[in-house]
Formats: structure tokens, C-alpha cells, sequence
């Protein structure tokens, strides 16, 4: 049996996960955790775009490993917000736009920031899908020449579970919710998650225009292995509402309604988000460049 091609899955994100290992782990491919990475650094996210921060990480992670490297960046675009929060979808309540120049979302030069420090809690734990098996190959397997030397087996196995973010108590006092639950990111009482947060802003700010709020969901993902740099993207196109619906998803999904139908992510069953999930369709385009 030929030896599989490792590649690092270059998130901490265990949604994103997830996905990548069910769509691109099989007998060609051995998909590694960037948890299975001994003293691994954070990587700045110093791009402007989600396509520049996804090839820094790539490229970035392959520097730093030798193993080819496959990372994203993700978020939510409204497009009566001029595209925002765009890359900043993962810290959107943090961010003051009041001063930024008018160009797609990209702030002025006192809100360019480092993102790397929030790993993005927002739409993208969405992608979970209930048919993954978390057992790890015990075997160190692959076909390439430069093998990091750091690189340390921490586990066999390894149990992915949701974490709760967030411990900032203030909340927006004009924002309504239908949902019957509080609890939506697992904040405990009284408490309100970085995603919720950033969700409230986006209601505040999209309250002063007029309906439909057209909106997408776009994932930019890179894979580099030190000769080629491979770019794919995915969208699910959308509107926008301004009263939180459902309970299964996370970030921007309770007011996030796809395209086609007139629920929510977050009351869509898992199976059929999965399938609309921009994530999804830039694996599926990923997976076909990197097995010709």
C-alpha cells in the first residue's frame, strides 16, 4: 500500500477540521492536526483579504512544519455594510470603523490588526458533521522529504469538543431575540460570547438600511507545499434578518438565511447546512486540484 501524502490542516478551529479530514482524508492523504504540533506559534494575520491571510498561513505553516500546508480564512459579508466585518468577522465588536476609508470593509490604518488571536468562533463551527471519527493514525506515514523535526505526536486520539468563548457581560439592549434559548455560543448565565457579540453589532448596524440585507458567507482556502500555491473559494449567498431564529448554529447563523430558503443556518438541520457550507465547497474544489 503506497504511503499517504500528509497534509496540516493549519487551524485550531475544530469545525474546520472536521471538514477538511472527512472530505480530504483517505488513502491518497493523512490529514494533520495542527494540534499534534509541538510549541506550533500563532501566525499573524496581517492581509487585508481573505485570500492574502489564507496563503500567509499556508506558507507560513509549511516554513514552519514541512509538510504541506492547507489553511483558510472565512467570514460574513453584508453588502449594505460595504462588506464588513469581512475579515474581521471573528472580532467585529472590537473594531471601529467610524474613521475608515470607504473600500470594501478594509479599515483605516488605526483598525489593521492581528486576527490571529481569535480563531474564528463566528459561522464556522458550523460545518461539524456527526459522521466524523476523531481516532487519530497512530502510524507516521507520508511521502515527503522534509519532515519537521519538531513535529511530535501528542496523541492517538483526540477528543474535539465545542469550547465556550466570551466573558463580556454587556449586551446591546435594543437587540431582540426569538430564541428560546440564551445559551446559544454555551455562555453561561449572564454572560455574552465574542460571536454574540459581534452578531448584536451587525443587527445595530444593518437596522439603519433598508431590507434585504443580501449577504454571503465566503471561504478562501490555500494549500502550499513549497513549490505551488493552490487558491480555491466557496460562498453561500444569503439575507440577512434582524431577530435571532434557531438554536443549532453558531456566530452569524440564527440570522443568516440561505439562499432558496426561509430558515435560518441555525434552524437548518446539520446535513442540509453541510451541503450549502461555503467551507464545503472550497474543500470540494481544493480536493480537486491537489489529487491531478
Amino acid at each position: 500500500m503506497p504511503l499517504r501524502k500528509k497534509i496540516l490542516a493549519a487551524t485550531h478551529n475544530r469545525g474546520k477540521l472536521t471538514e477538511i479530514r472527512e472530505l480530504l482524508g483517505n488513502e491518497k492523504f493523512e490529514i494533520i492536526p495542527l494540534d499534534l504540533i509541538n510549541s506550533f506559534p500563532e501566525i499573524p494575520e496581517t492581509g487585508e483579504t481573505f485570500e492574502e491571510n489564507a496563503v500567509i498561513k499556508a506558507v507560513e505553516s509549511f516554513k514552519l512544519t514541512g509538510i504541506p500546508a492547507l489553511a483558510d480564512d472565512s467570514g460574513l459579508i453584508v453588502d449594505c455594510l460595504d462588506g464588513r466585518p469581512g475579515v474581521y468577522s471573528a472580532r467585529y465588536a472590537n473594531m471601529n470603523f467610524e474613521n475608515r476609508e470607504n473600500n470594501q470593509g478594509t479599515s483605516s490604518d488605526g483598525d489593521h490588526l492581528n486576527r490571529s488571536a481569535v480563531e474564528s468562533s463566528d459561522e464556522e463551527a458550523h460545518v461539524q458533521k456527526n459522521s466524523f471519527s476523531e481516532d487519530m493514525p497512530g502510524e507516521a506515514v507520508g511521502d515527503n522529504s522534509c519532515a519537521a523535526t519538531d513535529f511530535q505526536t501528542k496523541s492517538t486520539s483526540k477528543n474535539f469538543q465545542s469550547e465556550a468563548v466570551g466573558d463580556n457581560s454587556c449586551a446591546a439592549a435594543d437587540f431582540h431575540t426569538k430564541s428560546t434559548s440564551e445559551n446559544l455560543q454555551g455562555e453561561a448565565a449572564g454572560e455574552i460570547s465574542t460571536a454574540e457579540k459581534n452578531l448584536q453589532k451587525v443587527v445595530r448596524e444593518i437596522s439603519k438600511f433598508q431590507p434585504p440585507y443580501t449577504a454571503r458567507y465566503v471561504c478562501v482556502m490555500a494549500y502550499y507545499d513549497g513549490n505551488q500555491t493552490i487558491v480555491t473559494t466557496g460562498e453561500c449567498e444569503g439575507e440577512l434578518i434582524t431577530e435571532k431564529r434557531g438554536t443549532g448554529g453558531f456566530g452569524y447563523d440564527p440570522i443568516f438565511i440561505p439562499s432558496g430558503f426561509t430558515e435560518t443556518m441555525a434552524q437548518l438541520p446539520p446535513e442540509v447546512k453541510n451541503s450549502l457550507s461555503h467551507r464545503f465547497k472550497a474543500i470540494t474544489k481544493m480536493k480537486e486540484e491537489i489529487e491531478r
